[in-house]
């Protein structure tokens, strides 16, 4: 907490929908949303926060996607929006160039399986604004482009079963064995 912050304030900064201030109330126990004490810690929950979307830029042969809590797969085409939690699936022959929040454009190779976790990334965090991105790849690989950036907040991170490869500006490959043996390269 900064002088003269407020949970009215907080909440246009950080949430998602306005006039969510009575969350932070209750989850941090604060008497008086107006009158908050300088250097005191605000707890702001993940799911409170806006989340930013993807958009597909490409796709070759068979893709689908599948929404967080929707038992149905659907075929995506380019200009589709990927939301947070979405799962993707590309077939044989096939590829996927998709585009994060921030620029970085991540290219999903035949026969793989992710999720679009935490653009969490796709989320947008605080007052900074920096972008979350986290990918979690279950089988298959994936080529990444990712801007150079000086925020020292911004993150972008594919995870498999066994690895966590984590870039803040860089081109790079992440490829997940059927065994689960996790091989990343930088490629520039």
């Amino acid at each position: 907490v900064k002088e003269g912050d407020t949970l009215e304030g907080l909440d246009r900064s950080y949430l998602a929908n306005p006039r969510q201030w009575q969350l932070l109330q209750a989850r941090n126990k604060v008497a008086d949303p107006r009158r908050l004490q300088p250097g005191s810690l605000i707890f702001i929950p993940v799911r409170l926060q806006p989340s930013e979307s993807a958009t597909v830029q490409f796709v070759q042969g068979e893709a689908t996607a599948q929404a967080r809590g929707n038992g149905t797969p659907v075929p995506i085409a380019t200009g589709s929006k990927l939301e947070e939690g979405t799962e993707l699936k590309v077939g044989p022959e096939s590829f996927v160039a998709v585009q994060l929040a921030d620029g970085t454009v991540v290219r999903v190779q035949a026969q793989s399986e992710l999720q679009l976790r935490q653009l969490r990334q796709l989320r947008r965090r605080g007052r900074a604004g920096s972008v979350q991105s986290v990918l979690e790849m279950h089988k298959g690989g994936v080529e990444s482009t990712v801007p150079p950036s000086a925020e020292p907040l911004r993150r972008m991170e594919i995870r498999t079963p066994l690895a966590v490869t984590s870039v803040r500006g860089t081109q790079f490959s992440v490829a997940l064995a059927d065994s689960g043996q996790t091989t990343a390269s930088v490629e520039q």
